[in-house]
């Protein structure tokens, strides 16, 4: 038996300062914390593709935003920003074939989904958001 993995507790410490990229971000959060419930449950399997899907496109979007606010402001390290987007999509698209393989991956995708999110937000995204308002 799998260890139960934890929801993503949204922290004050997470917020950018950009009330819209933080809704964006609660609403990731969310999403995955649905998923992490269902793989908790023992039904992660059948709702792995569903999240994928939905991650997929709710972060193309986000990143979209969020790469559009980086240009705006040249930000230095937009393209390790980027690079790092890009690998999130990436890696979504190869659990994805893992799944359409018949491969179980729930738990890869959870932990995943958990880890990349505190990460990013907590180091990447709250870095631009201040360099971003400095720069107003």
């Amino acid at each position: 038996m799998k260890p139960r993995i934890e929801p993503i507790e949204w922290k004050k410490h997470y917020e950018t300062g950009n009330h819209t990229v933080d809704g964006e971000h609660k609403k990731i959060f969310n999403m995955a914390n649905k998923y992490i419930e269902d793989v908790n449950a023992g039904s992660g399997i059948v709702s792995s593709e569903k999240i994928i899907e939905a991650a997929h496109t709710y972060a193309l979007e986000h990143f979209e935003r969020e790469e559009e606010l980086m240009a705006s402001v040249n930000y230095s390290k937009m393209k390790l920003h980027k690079d790092c987007h890009t690998s999130f999509l990436l890696l979504l698209s190869k659990f994805k074939n893992q799944i359409s393989r018949g491969e179980d991956v729930t738990y890869d995708v959870a932990y995943f989904l958990q880890t990349w999110l505190l990460t990013h937000v907590k180091e990447m995204d709250i870095e631009f958001e201040s360099f971003f308002a400095k720069s107003k």
